[in-house]
């Protein structure tokens, strides 16, 4: 796989004993290809932003039997696949997203021997795909989603309604925020409205916003994987008719309703030194050893257990101290949030789970496993 399409997903292809090589040059492609390959992998959305670029890979691979495969589930379904024009054995699509059509459902299009052995491994036969079933039902659900898709669907209605609807959003915004349109890229179809405002003015950013928006009513969702500290960004696709007025109303209301108000201090500590901190888990604990530095309420550092070790980012908050912990493993990036108190040598809180990748990095997924506890001791 090119090194900058890794992706978190990407777990589906290691999982069967397969051992992912990153590269970035015809060079580094040349001497991978020495070793043994059953495949070559790219991710759709970000494969226009690699310096290898697909038509070259192909005229390196195809004259060795070896077959590629792209990633385009959250890219629109086109006939013909320009992905398989270009060169491609596999394509994979969502059977939810774009397509509309069950979520548990999803298109593998491409060379009937490859297609077939794939259906070979999954159900109903009893091999590794037996777990992801998918039902008769949602068989039947996505054949009429695509047909509709190609037989009733006017995309070119579609596009002008994406644009009335963030033109509606950016108008009600009124004076509080500015909405500009953000044209799609790559192979994005949807322009998507880029909503800013002043964060000292309102005392909010872009996941404040998100989740006042989530708690109020109507309920209404906006993409954590946008937010900024002092914007979002709303897709329209999956609006419908009537709710992009009502989705302005609500972000115009909110940025109002909340004006700033005067922050607390952050709370008088020294965190620097060295420090035994205990994470605890559903099950299980493990121990880090933490070595702090300190300037004014920033805090910096080095952590490190017998699983990993990395640096430490965090500071002083007015309800205590909040530092992470990242490292990276294969196409993700695992990431521990630590909050608590801080009372002289120790300290102690809540930490919570999740990961990150080059391409998502919402807070969702920051917290995606849950949560634990966690204790710390000055020893040095």
């Amino acid at each position: 796989m090119p090194k900058i399409q890794r992706f978190a997903y990407d777990q589906a292809i290691r999982m069967i004993g397969t051992h992912i090589v990153e590269v970035e040059t015809r060079a580094e492609l040349d001497e991978a290809l020495k070793e043994p390959v059953a495949m070559v992998c790219l991710l759709g959305t970000h494969e226009h932003q690699s310096k290898l670029r697909m038509e070259e890979i192909v005229s390196v691979v195809k004259p060795l039997g070896i077959p590629i495969l792209v990633d385009a589930a959250s890219e629109h379904l086109v006939n013909p696949s320009p992905w398989l024009v270009r060169g491609a054995d596999l394509v994979v699509y969502s059977g939810g997203k774009f397509l509309r059509g069950p979520q548990t459902s999803g298109l593998l299009l491409g060379r009937k021997d490859l297609v077939q052995a794939a259906w070979r491994n999954a159900s109903p036969h009893q091999a590794l795909g037996r777990p992801m079933k998918v039902s008769k039902e949602d068989i039947v659900g996505l054949v009429t989603a695509v047909e509709y898709w190609f037989k009733t669907r006017d995309a070119a209605a579609e596009r002008r309604r994406w644009e009335a609807d963030n033109a509606t959003i950016a108008a009600k915004l009124g004076t509080v925020a500015t909405g500009v349109v953000v044209e799609p890229t790559g192979v994005e179809r949807v322009p998507r409205l880029r909503v800013s405002w002043d964060a000292e003015r309102t005392g909010m950013d872009g996941e404040a916003l998100r989740l006042k928006l989530l708690n109020g009513s109507p309920r209404i969702m906006l993409d954590d994987m946008s937010a900024t500290a002092n914007s979002i960004e709303i897709e329209p696709f999956g609006l419908q008719p009537g709710e992009a007025a009502a989705v302005g109303d609500a972000i115009a209301v909110a940025l109002s309703a909340n004006a700033a108000v005067a922050k607390p201090a952050p709370v008088a500590a020294g965190v620097a030194g060295e420090w035994e901190i205990t994470v605890k888990f559903l099950h299980g604990a493990r121990t880090h050893r933490l070595r702090l530095g300190q300037s004014g309420v920033a805090i910096s550092g080095e952590q490190s257990s017998d699983a990993f070790a990395g640096p430490v980012d965090g500071r002083l908050t007015p309800e205590g101290v909040t530092f992470n912990f990242d490292t990276r493993y294969e196409g993700s990036i695992i990431r521990y949030s630590f909050a608590g108190q801080v009372a002289g040598d120790a300290m102690g809180g809540t930490v919570e789970f999740g990961t990150k990748n080059d391409h998502h990095q919402g807070a969702v997924n920051l917290r995606q496993f849950g949560e634990g506890a966690w204790q710390a001791r000055r020893v040095g």
